[in-house]
């Protein structure tokens, strides 16, 4: 259920830039550019707090609470920012197909998926490999 979720939501973000940069024959509804806009940044939000709540709470099993929401929130947040990549590349895809001139954007949202996707990294790595 979560992939269907972030597929339209992928799908959403696409058509939101798209129509950003090039005006198409028909109009695209208020409330949908406010679902794709709540469902990716509600998603991470969602993601960091029930890390950052599994962390205390692991954290209370092994004795210190403090360690595990140090821990739960660096994981949840870092893992929250890393799940932003896909976003900015379906930014950056309808950037440069649809905006005439304005490159520099492809660019910048190149460049937030780059550093998303390090964070990303980071994180898998800090919760696969540091025990």
């Amino acid at each position: 259920m979560l992939k269907l979720i972030h597929t339209l939501l992928l799908l959403g973000t696409f058509v939101c830039a798209s129509n950003y940069y090039m005006n198409f024959q028909y109009d695209i509804p208020e409330y949908f550019y406010w679902f794709v806009f709540i469902g990716v940044i509600g998603v991470s939000v969602a993601w960091s707090f029930f890390h950052v709540v599994g962390g205390s709470l692991f954290g209370l099993a092994g004795g210190d609470v403090s360690d595990g929401v140090k821990m739960g929130a660096i994981l949840g947040l870092g893992d929250a920012l890393g799940r932003l990549w896909p976003y900015f590349f379906a930014w950056a895809g309808a950037a440069f197909f649809f905006a005439e001139g304005e490159q520099w954007h492809t660019y910048a949202a190149l460049g937030g998926m780059a550093v998303c996707f390090v964070i990303k990294q980071m994180m898998r790595y800090i919760w696969v490999k540091v025990e």
